[in-house]
């Protein structure tokens, strides 16, 4: 090893060494806070009080990380999102601009989906506003059939209601 890797390798230890001083006062200043704080004089107990600021301030900062951080539900796969976000980063809905799907109408009888003010059902036949048999429900956003217990669209993920 030459001269010059020696000096480099006794530089590291003496920055090491630095290091672990400085780690060993940041223990003894812990110490010192936690038991003395409150009776500290003169410059310590400026010092107390420095301290006693800076946590205020940290518990600010770390309240509005949080504010930023929300998380949220994207409305129309029910992903959770950041608050604030423009759009949902599973399903592509824009969010600042999304408006609830029209409600479906379905065939109570046999779970058709009905043209608007329709009278009958096109596929039984049977009137609409009758006995309600939740056979399948249909997904208000891609238009799915589901099955009656199921709380969430397999195709999009959309929220499936009653």
């Amino acid at each position: 090893m030459n001269t010059e890797e020696q000096v480099n390798e006794l530089m590291g230890k003496i920055e090491a060494e630095e290091r672990r001083q400085k780690d060993l006062l940041g223990q003894i200043g812990q110490v010192f806070y936690q038991k003395y704080a409150d009776a500290a004089d003169g410059e310590l107990k400026v010092l107390c009080s420095d301290i006693q600021v800076s946590q205020a301030q940290v518990l600010q900062y770390q309240q509005m990380i949080e504010e930023l951080t929300k998380i949220t539900n994207c409305p129309a796969c029910g992903t959770e999102v950041v608050e604030g976000a423009v759009f949902c980063h599973k399903c592509g809905a824009n969010l600042r601009e999304w408006k609830a799907p029209q409600p479906v109408n379905v065939c109570e009888y046999c779970g058709a989906l009905l043209e608007e003010g329709a009278g009958f059902c096109v596929n039984c036949g049977k009137p609409v506003g009758g006995k309600k048999a939740p056979k399948k429900k249909i997904c208000p956003v891609c238009r799915c059939e589901a099955e009656p217990d199921q709380t969430f669209c397999s195709e999009c993920g959309a929220e499936l209601r009653d």
